[in-house]
């Protein structure tokens, strides 16, 4: 974790001189950013599904297609979208159980949270780096990362806004 702590601290060295929200939006964000979280949740497992529903229906129709036309022509599909879907699932899996554990310390304003929303993004930037790599195409390529680039700016400066909100101590009460 501490290497996240450090990549954390950079990325808000980076951002420190940016012009700031005011104080009550930023108030504002850091109390509803749970619930913010958990529609980002619920519309993610909505794609997840129907990103499994499209591999599913896809992979034999894509698969038979190509031994068909690899056997009339010398150039057959390669299923490189296949690969593409499934690394994009497999990354959205994690997006999607990181951010289920962080909408409870979300709620009530605990460092972890705010954590777990970080490395979120981080996968974020991650799935859309690889994603360009494995679909790499002249034309975009520079967009695709150009694009993620600015996501992950927007997120991060949205995110940092509001990190001075979340506690980083734990109260931990006891029971009998």
């Amino acid at each position: 974790m501490s290497s996240i702590a450090k990549f954390e601290n950079t990325i808000g060295g980076w951002l420190k001189p940016l012009p700031h929200l005011p104080e009550a939006g930023r108030k504002w964000l850091a109390e509803n950013i749970w619930w913010i979280a958990l529609v980002g949740l619920i519309l993610s497992v909505i794609g997840m599904v129907m990103l499994i529903g499209t591999i599913i229906v896809a992979f034999p129709f894509i698969f038979g297609t190509a031994t068909i036309i690899s056997y009339y022509s010398a150039t057959a599909y390669t299923g490189f979208w296949m690969v593409s879907s499934v690394v994009s699932l497999i990354f959205m899996i994690a997006t999607v159980v990181i951010t289920a554990m962080a909408i409870s310390p979300l709620k009530k304003r605990i460092k972890k949270g705010w954590d777990l929303m970080f490395i979120t993004l981080i996968i974020g930037g991650l799935s859309a780096v690889l994603s360009a790599i494995i679909n790499f195409n002249v034309l975009n390529f520079v967009p695709s990362i150009i694009f993620a680039a600015l996501g992950l700016a927007i997120g991060s400066y949205f995110l940092y806004e509001i990190r001075s909100f979340f506690d980083t101590t734990v109260v931990v009460k006891k029971t009998k």
